[in-house]
């Protein structure tokens, strides 16, 4: 009997082992060390358990020309496969978040080379699942000036759609949006000629086979710049176009579908005026609209950080999300920390978390494209710029739990901003048996809904009287800290947090 009691304790403990949540914070040089090699990752995907990112990074057996690296990683991080795009007298680049899973199987690449001269040319690429190579198309300039592809996307049609910039005459740049054939044979290209310079780097397929384009757009005579979005019909003609940001120069953006069929925008809003702050400050601002431009709901969040650049704005199934991007953490040097920032789906704060390998005064840690586990976790790449590294620039490889937890990161201090949204008098704080909920006299006919920390719907009530005064029972909920937001045909009117303390 006892032997058998000390065989099911192995059992249950061989399957914890198992059943635990991988995660990693690692570095990843391709090729020996050398003291002149600089690597970077900027896109990867996710494929039955095994991830591939592609970097680049200076090819010191090929006469250190720049190469492009593919590599395939199992679920811990370590590599698997690897292939190298490398040609003397040819430079490759990469493009962020351009390696993309195909809908029929295989993998679509897109990036750039040229020669020493600067002559750019496009290159798409084909891959099956095994990452051989099934096809390589190049596409050379129309313009006789310059033009970039930035990104693409397979479209529903099977065909492909790129998006980027091209220079129109001497300091004016435009957005470019080409339409191919699933091969990459052009079908159609619109030029938008828009004020300051301007070109695009993310687009995205809508719902009604259409096309969300985000840009940005600067001016070198009084330092202003800011993110743009563009919506395009099927055939690429523009339905409407809307400015975001300040009068100052604002971070990048990035964009993001939700499920519901509703666009999500995040990026830094500039706090500084031009030209007194050598380095601009902003604070993390996202946006929700709906497909036809209209605002549902507009937050700020955190305090003010330096160079706060948005990444990659990724959704998950219940429509939460996560932000990635980086910032300068001290302002008197250059060091620069990731982070990851979880919203529920009403952009409520669900948890914050920094990320970083070197923590020195020059260093950079910077991830720049991340996919969704099963787990609910993320696995990013990027990379760190270390001078005290053997190899100055690595491949960084991050893969998280569902909390947000790697080897690592340190959690950071929640300070939210919203906008002008009026907050709702609850008492008592903390509670225990239940709650008072003051509201607004304007709230009349409204929604009062309540959110644990992690998002999750625990309590709502429709309220059609006139008093203002809500006593909601809070025996049956858990100790921690809540969440009351107060809408009205959809929009929030009104919010409050309280702690539970049973």
């Amino acid at each position: 009997m006892k032997k058998l009691y000390v065989f099911f304790i192995l059992i249950i403990l061989a399957k914890s082992v198992i059943c635990q949540t991988i995660t990693y914070n690692k570095l990843y040089t391709p090729y020996p060390n050398n003291s002149t090699n600089t690597f970077n990752a900027s896109s990867i995907i996710n494929e039955r358990n095994h991830y591939f990112f592609v970097g680049y990074g200076n090819d010191t057996i090929n006469s250190n020309f720049q190469s492009l690296i593919f590599c395939k990683i199992d679920s811990i991080g370590n590599v698997s496969r690897k292939f190298t795009l490398t040609k003397t007298g040819w430079n490759y680049y990469p493009e962020a978040q351009t390696l993309i899973k195909c809908k029929n199987g295989g993998f679509l690449y897109l990036g750039q080379k040229d020669t020493a001269n600067y002559n750019p040319e496009h290159i798409v690429i084909r891959f099956d699942d095994n990452l051989d190579t099934v096809w390589t198309k190049t596409i050379h300039n129309y313009n006789v000036e310059w033009e970039a592809f930035i990104q693409q996307k397979e479209t529903s049609d099977n065909g492909l759609i790129f998006i980027g910039g091209i220079e129109l005459s001497f300091n004016n740049l435009g957005v470019l949006l080409v339409k191919s054939d699933s091969l990459g044979n052009q079908i159609w290209r619109k030029i938008f000629n828009l004020p300051d310079r301007s070109g695009a780097s993310r687009i995205i397929e809508t719902p009604d086979k259409g096309f969300l384009i985000k840009g940005f757009h600067d001016t070198q005579v009084t330092g202003n710049g800011g993110p743009f979005l563009i919506k395009t019909d099927s055939l690429g003609n523009q339905q409407w176009y809307k400015d975001i940001g300040g009068n100052q120069y604002d971070g990048s953006a990035a964009i993001a579908l939700t499920n519901d069929s509703n666009v999500l925008v995040a990026y830094g809003y500039s706090t500084y005026s031009y030209p007194q702050n050598a380095a601009w400050k902003a604070r993390l601002n996202v946006i929700k609209y709906r497909l036809d431009g209209t605002e549902v709901w507009n937050k700020f969040y955190d305090s003010i950080y330096s160079d706060l650049e948005v990444t990659k704005v990724q959704i998950f199934p219940d429509n939460n999300f996560i932000v990635m991007g980086y910032y300068q953490s001290i302002d008197s040097v250059s060091y620069f920390s990731s982070f990851l920032f979880k919203y529920n789906f009403n952009g409520d704060s669900l948890w914050r978390k920094k990320y970083f390998l070197n923590f020195q005064d020059i260093d950079m840690n910077g991830l720049y494209d991340n996919v969704l586990n099963p787990n609910k976790g993320i696995t990013a790449c990027g990379a760190v710029i270390g001078h005290q590294l053997t190899v100055p620039q690595q491949i960084w490889l991050l893969k998280t739990d569902s909390t947000g937890y790697a080897p690592g990161p340190q959690n950071i201090s929640v300070q939210e901003y919203t906008n002008n949204i009026p907050t709702v008098r609850v008492f008592p704080n903390p509670a225990s048996d239940f709650i008072n909920i003051i509201l607004n006299e304007n709230n009349k006919n409204c929604q009062v809904e309540i959110y644990s920390n992690i998002g999750q719907l625990v309590y709502t009530e429709e309220r059609k009287s006139f008093t203002n005064h809500l006593h909601i029972n809070t025996m049956k909920f858990h100790n921690g800290l809540y969440k009351i937001v107060v809408k009205e045909k959809g929009d929030i009117r009104g919010q409050a947090s309280f702690l539970i303390t049973n």
